[in-house]
Formats: C-alpha cells, structure tokens, sequence
C-alpha cells in the first residue's frame, strides 16, 4: 500500500480534525513533539496543547468549516 503525501495527509487534517470535529484524529494524526503556529504568533505545542486549543476555537466558532481553495505539494511537503 503507498503511503499518503504529505499534501494528501494535510487535507485529510483539515477535513477530520476541523471539518467532521474529529478531536480524536488530533493524536493519530499529529505527534507529541509538534509546534503549531497559529495566527499572531501563538504557538501549541502537542497533542494535549492542540487539543484545548481546538476545544476553544469550536466553542468560539461552532459553525466553522474549512474550505481549500488552492495547495501545493510534493513528496516532502504540503502547503495550503
């Protein structure tokens, strides 16, 4: 079985961490090491961090969806 691309894992992201509200995609998804940089310099850094911070953020915002309108990828990273 091929592996996903960085693009196609990416996507796949947004589409169950944000879209389908999946909070328990955060931890298959992402690793206990990682930083997220989020908009005005704010960082979180692992799963347990993220996960408050997607409590939060549908809490603030229940109705939001992530559309993508346009990404570029290759075999080592994703941009969207």
């Amino acid at each position: 079985m091929k592996s996903p691309t960085p693009k196609e894992v990416i996507i796949q992201w947004f589409e169950r961490v944000w879209n389908s509200r999946d909070k328990d995609a955060i931890p298959l998804m992402m690793t206990d090491d990682a930083v997220a940089h989020l908009a005005g310099g704010m960082q979180v850094r692992g799963t347990t961090q993220f996960s408050g911070f997607h409590d939060t953020l549908l809490r603030a915002f229940p109705d939001i969806s992530v559309r993508i309108l346009r990404s570029v990828g290759d075999d080592t990273q994703a941009c969207l």
